[in-house]
């Protein structure tokens, strides 16, 4: 990765001091700066995790500042992120999801090929340095947005453009390990910095093509994983998902509809142990749903989903609980944060989706059945596990919502949202399941755009 950190140095001396002179022939270099600040209180009340009981809150800050210099068809991008937590204690589920205090999430040069060229591609774009990835759906590898913290990768992005519309995305990356991940420095918002993993290789090809048929839109992808022991042991892997997406977006008066799916195949070690032996994974994930958007001033909409992730069955060989890579969770499956308890591994979750929009407010409510799809493997989130199967696969029922509302367009936004789980069989059954019968979150936040 030294050609990342490199190339990750000249987009920063770039956006710095700019050009070392004028250029014969070439546009003046063009400046922007850009960002966000964002202050969330969040509340907990019924502790689900395990290990950790009662209540918890946390006061979470994110800001954001990007800067671009453009000089040509080349694009240098920096970005600063300072994302801390206060309120926490030491019965709070602090994580790298919450901390990550002044680091370098960008810093990237980008090289731009000529408009309307001849040949395969009408256009192509190529990214090298310290990056964000934000593909497709989202639900392979996302930019995070309600998450404090954002995942960032290191290596080289490329994207092609066809007459058409149709995009293809190719990238190999190092992702960046997040610091501090100790408890203590996380809790005291300790600055360190980021370095891209030495262990982990993070790949995908994805294209997109907008109009298959009519409005139909067509995704097709592979995205794969590989991980090796390095100062600390993990679990070594060779992974890869290849799989597809149809869309049709809402629309006034019409019927949508979306299918995403993947199957999840390679290998992967059975401990942490050097010697260890492998298993062959065989795991899958599917998104469906489809909906109606009334004709109306406040655009509903109301839709049906499906989400499916297999687990790990302990009766066979293989080992079947899927993994999200760095994919978005948020978007299918409710408020994350300190909350979050379902995640798209091990889980079988239908449910019902109303949203609605009107000039500078937009709402949606969620209700879901949320079940393990494997009795014998892990609730993921909340780290309870009945190997045996006898307490059942029923997680319990949620309720979800959001409301967003522009007090300045495009500048002040303030936001507040819930949610709820009502404890299901398994969750009352397991031992040393969580107390109560219900966990309840709630939040609300104001970010000003700058």
């Amino acid at each position: 990765m030294i050609l990342s950190r490199s190339a990750g140095l000249l987009a920063i001396c770039l956006l710095i001091v700019g050009p070392a002179g004028p250029v014969v022939g070439q546009p003046e270099p063009e400046y922007s700066v850009e960002g966000s600040s964002r202050v969330r209180f969040e509340n907990l009340d019924g502790q689900f995790r395990q290990g950790l009981v009662g209540s918890d809150q946390v006061l979470a800050m994110r800001t954001l500042v990007q800067g671009n210099a453009n000089f040509g068809r080349w694009t240098a991008t920096g970005e600063l992120q300072d994302s801390r937590a206060y309120l926490d204690d030491a019965g709070s589920a602090v994580s790298t999801s919450l901390v990550n205090s002044m680091e370098i999430i960008q810093a990237s040069v980008t090289y731009h090929s000529k408009t309307n060229r001849q040949g395969l591609f009408a256009q192509w774009q190529a990214k090298l340095g310290r990056f964000t990835l934000d593909i497709g759906s989202r639900r392979f590898t996302e930019r995070n947005g309600y998450r404090n913290t954002i995942n960032t990768h290191s290596g080289v992005h490329w994207i092609g453009e066809f007459d058409g519309g149709a995009q293809m995305h190719a990238f190999y990356v190092a992702p960046d390990d997040r610091k501090p991940s100790g408890r203590t420095d996380l809790i005291d918002n300790r600055i360190l910095l980021d370095s891209a993993s030495d262990t982990r290789r993070f790949w995908g090809v994805h294209y997109e093509r907008p109009a298959i048929y009519e409005d139909i839109q067509l995704d097709v992808f592979v995205y794969g994983l590989n991980e090796t022991d390095g100062e600390q042991p993990t679990l070594d892997r060779s992974v890869f998902a290849p799989g597809f997406r149809l869309l049709r977006s809402p629309h006034s008066g019409e019927w949508d509809f979306e299918i995403e799916t993947a199957i999840r195949r390679g290998q992967q070690s059975i401990s942490t142990a050097a010697e260890s032996d492998t298993v062959d994974v065989r795991a899958a994930m599917l998104h469906a749903q489809i909906g109606y958007t009334f004709a109306s001033a406040w655009n509903h909409r109301l839709s049906l989903e499906f989400n499916l992730a297999t687990g790990d069955d302990a009766h066979t060989s293989q080992y079947e609980r899927y993994d999200r890579f760095y994919g978005t969770r948020r978007g299918d499956l409710g408020n994350t944060s300190i909350h979050g308890p379902i995640t798209r591994s091990n889980a079988s979750i239908m449910g019902i989706r109303y949203r609605f929009a009107r000039g500078r407010t937009d709402g949606r409510i969620v209700v879901q059945n949320a079940l393990l799809e494997s009795a014998t493997d892990q609730w993921i989130t909340a780290r309870h596990q009945d190997a045996s199967g006898g307490s059942g696969r029923e997680i319990g029922q949620t309720l979800d919502f959001r409301v967003r509302h522009w007090l300045k367009t495009d500048r002040l936004r303030f936001e507040v949202g819930g949610s709820a789980l009502l404890f299901g069989e398994f969750v009352k059954s397991v031992s040393g399941g969580p107390e109560g019968a219900r966990t309840l979150y709630g939040y609300s936040q104001i970010e000003l755009f700058f």
